[in-house]
This record gives structure tokens, sequence and C-alpha cells, in this order.
């Protein structure tokens, strides 16, 4: 038998490693191929209430979310960009949402409606939630910020900020008509965080260097709430409904002279 010849040996050595780069090639273009982009879902503010919920999902994600702040002799509806969502029920997680991530960022948002009582028409002027939060420093600065939601209309409620930066300055005041669903997301927090349970609990302790106080309407009372008298994380609580409010308060909602 004649002896091999180099160059058929290299030959075939060449094809072999150019069959084996293709591979790898191929493999990382199939296999290991870089992650498609991540979106996100806007939850107008009410993330805390959705349990599972992540800040970012790949399209094609199967995403899973349980809503558990359920009130009797109430509907829910859930939209997602507009368009209305299937749900299911487990008597332990509330309702199981789920849907396939698209291409894009999503709104997802919870309607609720009473289904039981009478809504009567709307009285003008009744504060639901007023959150105040003032700071006083050792040279004698004080200031101080007050967000007052009240009713206004079925569809608008009012919300008046007022502003006060050094105690030499006149306080400024600005109002907002913005959606009435402002003081549905400020109630639901309420719920969770549980502050109609304050009065009843014996850890209450007060808080120095800042003054915050939150008044909400219950029925014919008010509730008011305190850092003179506050539960551990009670602050970043009461803050969190401030932060709701502070959100509308942009030109989009600022009210006109004449809407009245």
């Amino acid at each position: 038998m004649r002896p091999e010849k180099p160059y058929r040996r290299n030959a075939a050595v060449c094809a072999l490693a150019l069959c084996v780069l293709g591979g790898i090639v191929l493999f990382g273009l199939l296999g290991c191929g870089k992650k498609g982009p991540e979106y996100k879902i806007d939850f107008g503010g009410d993330e805390a209430f959705y349990e599972g919920a992540k800040g970012s999902y790949r399209e094609g994600e199967e995403v899973t979310l349980y809503y558990g702040l359920i009130a009797t002799d109430t509907d829910y509806k859930f939209l997602l960009d507009g368009e209305s969502l299937n749900y299911d029920y487990d008597e332990d997680r509330g309702f199981i949402i789920t849907f396939t991530m698209p291409a894009h960022d999503v709104k997802l948002e919870c309607e609720t409606k009473n289904s039981m009582e009478y809504v009567p028409e709307v009285v003008p002027d009744v504060i639901l939630f007023d959150y105040y939060s003032a700071t006083t420093g050792t040279d004698g600065y004080d200031s101080h910020v007050e967000y007052v939601l009240s009713t206004y209309s079925r569809e608008e409620h009012r919300l008046s900020v007022f502003v006060k930066n050094s105690p030499d300055e006149e306080e400024a005041r600005t109002d907002y008509l913005v959606p009435s669903e402002l003081s549905e997301k400020c109630y639901r927090a309420v719920c969770a965080y549980e502050m109609d349970k304050w009065a009843d609990r014996d850890d209450l302790e007060p808080i120095d260097g800042e003054l915050v106080v939150l008044k909400y309407k219950n029925g014919e009372d008010y509730v008011r709430l305190s850092s003179e008298a506050a539960p551990y994380g009670g602050i970043a609580e009461m803050d969190a409904i401030g932060i709701m409010l502070a959100e509308y308060a942009t030109p989009e909602y600022l009210e006109q002279e004449g809407n009245e």
C-alpha cells in the first residue's frame, strides 16, 4: 500500500476542523444565542398589590400574578393595555391573572365597582385624604407640604397642594382635577397596610425630627394617623400614600380657571 500523501492528510484535517467550527457557530446561534430584550409592566403604582410581580419580562414569557386585595360586594376587572383579561381565583391567593408577555411594555389596570350598594350623588368638597409632612431644623428653618384630596365630581377629584419652604414665605396653593380612581388607590393602600388597626396596636412610638400626619375619611368619621405615635415602618406607609397623591400633581391635571 502506498503511503498517504501529506497534502491529503492536511486536507482531511482542514475539512474536519471546518465541520467542527461550523457546528460550534451553529450551536452558538441556535443554542446559546443572546437573550431577547425585556419589557416592563406599568402597574399604575399598584405593583405592591400583585404577588409575584417582577420588574420586567421577556417576549413570550408566561406572566402569572396573584391579586389578593379583595373586598366583598365588589366587582373586579383587569385590563391589559385597555383590553379585558380573563382570570381565575384561588381561595388562598386571590385572583390569578395570567398572560403572555408581548414584545413591548404594557399597562395593567384593576377596575373596581361596588355591586351591591346604591351610589349617591357626589357631594363636592368632602375631604377624602389629607397628607401633611413638615420638617423643623435647629436654626429655626421649617417647611411643609400638604396634599388634600377632596370630592369634585363622579369622574374627578380635586387635589390641592400646599407648599411652604421657609417661615417667611407665603404658603402657595395649586389645585389639580385628577381621576377619581386616585382615591380608590389610596384606600386600597390603607387596607393593605392595615392602617385601620393602628389604634389597637401596642408598639406605637413617637418619631423625632419630622412630623407626618395622614387623615382619611372612614364612613362618617375621619381616622388620623401621625408620626407622634406610629408603629415601626409606619412613616414609610404614610409616605407611600403621600407619593401616590404627589404623582398626580402634574401639569396634565392642573385645574384651569372657569372649571367650576
